[in-house]
């Protein structure tokens, strides 16, 4: 193996490891975000908030899996859903956020509040993974893909 392939390999791994770090990161902002709006706003904020984070990660986990459904398709191997599958999933993770959040609009707008605070939560997340990347790869320059 020469150290091209070998760094190659090296990176690819360290890629494949982004997902579920980027899991574990939205899991750690959901718990510290829930625990500081109960304690800032109230219980019901911080009941939205945990509302918000578990959609978020789970719409998240929906997308990955669908992306991953599409890249299959791509490359022509064996399709595990059809586009029915696919597109109702689509339409129902939409459709599930927004009844949720009209179901915590009417009932408390602080939970509401900290539901939208949340959503984005794996953004975040996937923010801090770019940044843990850069640094990773400024620690070890010869770990980048060339």
């Amino acid at each position: 193996m020469t150290r091209a392939s070998g760094n190659n390999n090296n990176a690819e791994a360290f890629l494949d490891r982004a997902y579920p770090r980027m899991l574990r990161v939205s899991i750690v902002l959901a718990v510290a975000g829930a625990l500081t709006a109960a304690a800032l706003f109230g219980t019901a904020a911080g009941a939205g908030f945990v509302v918000g984070s578990a959609v978020g990660i789970l719409n998240f986990i929906w997308l990955h899996r669908a992306v991953e459904a599409l890249i299959h398709r791509m490359l022509q191997q064996p399709a595990v859903s059809s586009r029915l599958r696919m597109a109702l999933a689509y339409v129902g993770r939409y459709g599930l956020v927004a009844i949720i959040a009209y179901a915590i609009f009417k009932s408390s707008t602080r939970a509401f509040g900290a539901f939208l605070a949340a959503l984005p939560l794996p953004v975040l997340a996937a923010m801090c993974e770019a940044a843990y990347e850069a640094l990773a790869n400024v620690k070890d320059p010869d770990s980048a893909n060339t």
